[in-house]
């Protein structure tokens, strides 16, 4: 699931998405007319994906569609007690609901999919879960709870042998450890990962960026525009990461409509810079 040695690479994102789904379309035909109801289930889930991803991304799609291939194999995984499928479904829903910026939805899809694996014993799908409750864990300005989780997922990637994963998820919870106050734990971790591979995929930069996004918007509503503006700071800067231009060009105008909104111009002219 993790695509390292992205950054840096010229390519638009919203291209690469563009294509992957031109191809997963494909294969979802190819299944259709072969009759074939597993390979077409991976990749209804697979093409639900790409689209969350273009979304995530800042690209307009299709969420009716997306939902109704979701369902679709998640269903054909149900009814042939493939929980590895249904997992994998769980967690792409979850997503989803992240790309449309809504935690709520978002959580109760952990919540489900979190059941699922733990009374399957799955520890692959279980670390992306524990990943996801972390991400909004940190959504919500929970710093305790998102180490939590992020350690939980560490253990379980760990267990399988993802090493790449794992120095990934060290490097959030050195972060993480940081902003708590807690330097000697965060300098622990900066040792661990010192000399080894392995860094967050771009969509999980995108998850990030779309869960401060999310946190953003929440707290304007409810008046924090302080919280707001620096939520939306930060998504700029995960999204700029990531190269998803377009969700960088969404977030200033978000931050815009923030600045003019509390009477402050200079900030909103700011935000519309692109760096």
């Amino acid at each position: 699931m993790a695509d390292f040695g992205w950054q840096g690479q010229p390519a638009r994102l919203a291209d690469e998405l563009a294509r992957a789904q031109g191809r997963v379309r494909r294969a979802v035909s190819m299944a259709t007319a072969a009759g074939d109801e597993d390979a077409l289930a991976w990749a209804q889930g697979q093409l639900a994906l790409t689209m969350t991803r273009q979304a995530l991304a800042g690209a307009a799609v299709d969420p009716t569609e997306a939902a109704v291939l979701l369902a679709q194999a998640g269903e054909s995984f149900r009814r042939r007690g493939d929980v590895f499928g249904q997992g994998v479904t769980g967690a792409i829903g979850a997503s989803g609901a992240l790309a449309a910026g809504d935690l709520v939805a978002a959580a109760a899809a952990v919540r489900t999919t979190k059941a699922l694996v733990q009374a399957n014993g799955d520890r692959f799908i279980g670390g992306r879960i524990e990943w996801m409750e972390g991400v909004l864990a940190e959504a919500r300005g929970d710093l305790d709870g998102a180490y939590q989780h992020i350690d939980r997922g560490l253990c379980l990637l760990d267990e399988l042998g993802m090493r790449g994963e794992v120095t990934a998820q060290a490097a959030l919870l050195e972060s993480l450890a940081e902003r708590r106050g807690e330097h000697a734990l965060a300098a622990q971790w900066r040792v661990f990962v010192s000399g080894r591979n392995g860094g967050l995929a771009r969509h999980d930069w995108l998850l990030r960026a779309s869960a401060r996004n999310a946190e953003g918007h929440a707290a304007r509503a409810r008046g924090g525009y302080e919280r707001a503006r620096r939520a939306h700071e930060e998504a700029v800067a995960l999204f700029t990461d990531a190269q998803a231009w377009d969700a960088v060009a969404q977030t200033r105008t978000a931050l815009d409509g923030l600045a003019t909104g509390v009477g402050d111009p200079d900030a909103g002219a700011a935000a519309r810079s692109v760096s």
